[in-house]
């Protein structure tokens, strides 16, 4: 199991405690938003990466850890507190529908698991039916646009990358 963090905000977090707080005792919680079989969900990995939580992908080893059952083997979105994580995963309820879900560990994974429960309804309320977010990249020392959308913006050292999601309201 890997768990990959580009955030210099979470550099802080204790890896290890991570790590070891996967094998303890998880919680499972169920969303009320589904899709159908073969539908791309592409915009909820984004969604979740753009908000202001510290973000990782998990992937992980099929053979070592069948048990883990994330979304994504190789790069399922994960938010994090320095003690407790939580990841999306999904089931499939028939052949018509699969329900994203969510699976928390740590002493704090109940509010967490919420948290990302309450950011996939959200997602599928405001931005699963929209073209996506706007995605603009600025050289460094421009000022943005002001916005009352979400926005996630990502300083590098030459450019600085803003993600502005619009709501479905806000495109009527």
């Amino acid at each position: 199991m890997t768990l990959c963090i580009d955030d210099p905000d979470t550099q802080a977090l204790n890896f290890d405690a991570q790590t070891s707080t996967l094998n303890g005792p998880h919680i499972e919680a169920w969303s009320a938003v589904t899709t159908p079989p073969a539908t791309s969900f592409d915009s909820l990995h984004l969604w979740l990466a753009s908000q202001p939580h510290p973000y990782g992908q998990l992937a992980v080893d099929r053979d070592r850890a069948a048990d883990l059952e994330p979304q994504n083997w190789v790069a399922c979105p994960a938010l994090l507190t320095d003690d407790s994580i939580t990841y999306l995963t999904i089931r499939r309820l028939d052949d018509t529908a699969w329900q994203f879900g969510a699976r928390g560990y740590g002493p704090h994974a109940a509010p967490l698991t919420q948290h990302l429960l309450d950011l996939i309804a959200d997602w599928d309320r405001h931005h699963r039916n929209t073209p996506g977010p706007h995605i603009a990249v600025y050289p460094n020392g421009t000022i943005l646009p002001p916005t009352d959308q979400p926005r996630l913006v990502v300083a590098r050292r030459h450019s600085t990358t803003a993600i502005t999601w619009t709501t479905s309201r806000s495109r009527a």
